[in-house]
């Protein structure tokens, strides 16, 4: 467990670091599959002839598959911040004043 540096009453717990960790791989790792996923498209991106035209799905994505994405993207990206939020407020009113003198 770490002592937060601005913080020094908040205790950093080993799973807080995990979460973390995972949240700062997440949108590289999620482009890595993408790329996987999408080869072709990928090496068309450095064909000299290929044009990309912005047009909707053919056939549309499942509605069940949409409503799936955006909610564990809700939970595993937005979720988090409120709790981090509730895990300061009782920290910052535990938090001492530092005295200034002879610094």
């Amino acid at each position: 467990m770490l002592s937060s540096v601005t913080r020094p009453s908040r205790v950093i717990t080993h799973i807080e670091q995990t979460v973390h960790s995972g949240q700062k791989t997440a949108p590289l790792t999620g482009l890595a599959i993408v790329c996987l996923a999408h080869r072709n498209a990928i090496v068309a991106l450095f064909d000299t002839d290929a044009h990309f035209v912005l047009a909707p799905r053919d056939p549309p994505m499942p509605v069940a598959t949409v409503v799936a994405v955006l909610v564990s993207c809700a939970l595993l990206g937005v979720a988090p911040c409120p709790m981090e939020l509730a895990s300061r407020i009782p920290a910052s009113r535990k938090r001492t004043p530092r005295a200034s003198a002879g610094r």
